[in-house]
């Protein structure tokens, strides 16, 4: 209709007719984001808005090499399906669960969502954001460990990046030791650590000449800009070899004193 402006025109009844064919498709979540190794679920809905029932055939358009995906009436089905049958002013809710390969890049994804009609389709514009998933793990042969007193303890540690994408990067190591204790570690940092890479760190301890022989803790703390990780090793304290020996030495020189003392006053 033209109208000029500031007029006033009477356009009595105008019919409007509902379409054989329409629909309306949306998702409450268009993008997305997704932690490595997870499959992420979009909700979509189609609305029949047209006078006659339908059924969309659905497809997918842009998506990634290797990658898998379906879509699903629930959210926790496990069957595929290729089309949807809706009534005329019905609203059906359906899922589009991805897959994406375990070495997937991380970055930012774009793929379509196709719903084909009787008449015609519909596009729906997806975003997928994948990122780096982290974990750190910090081990050694043993939990466990003896020193003699007055020596040194070499440890050696190991911290491998056990997640799934993500690099660990500035990596630097603590060590939390009782009061006396010298404690080192080399490397004193690791710039990055990528998934699946390992990085070997030695520790020396050495307790202090007066210690008391017992049983000690000390925790070994891995910090990086992502995450940290720390773990405790029990360190057994013990008499050293030359305590020993000169205990040795003058239990036989009491023995021997003693003989020579029966043998020079024992028949008196």
């Amino acid at each position: 209709f033209k109208i000029r402006i500031g007029r006033t025109t009477d356009l009595g009844i105008v019919s409007l007719e509902q379409k054989e064919y329409y629909a309306e498709v949306s998702s409450k979540s268009p993008s997305k984001t997704s932690m490595v190794g997870e499959n992420p679920l979009y909700q979509l809905s189609i609305k029949n808005s047209g006078k006659a029932d339908d059924t969309y055939r659905l497809e997918l358009d842009g998506l990634p090499g290797a990658w898998y995906c379906r879509y699903k009436e629930t959210a926790a089905g496990q069957e595929d399906i290729s089309e949807l049958f809706v009534g005329s002013g019905e609203e059906k809710t359906l899922y589009l669960e991805f897959v994406p390969p375990y070495d997937v890049a991380i970055g930012e994804y774009n793929v379509t969502s196709v719903i084909h009609s009787s008449t015609g389709q519909y596009e729906l514009n997806l975003t997928l954001k994948v990122r780096g998933s982290y974990g750190m793990r910090l081990y050694s042969h043993r939990l466990s460990y003896e020193v003699k007193h007055g020596e040194k303890a070499s440890i050696e540690l190991t911290a491998s990046n056990i997640g799934k994408g993500g690099t660990i990067t500035t990596i630097k190591p603590e060590i939390s030791a009782p009061e006396g204790w010298t404690a080192t570690i080399y490397p004193k940092e690791v710039a990055s650590l990528k998934p699946g890479e390992s990085e070997t760190f030695t520790m020396t301890i050495t307790p202090p000449g007066d210690i008391t022989p017992s049983d000690y803790k000390v925790t070994v703390k891995l910090k990086g800009d992502q995450l940290e990780e720390e773990e405790d090793f029990r360190i057994i304290v013990g008499e050293s070899s030359n305590v020993a020996i000169y205990g040795a030495v003058i239990i036989v020189i009491v023995i021997l004193a003693l003989a020579f003392m029966f043998r020079k006053y024992g028949r008196r």
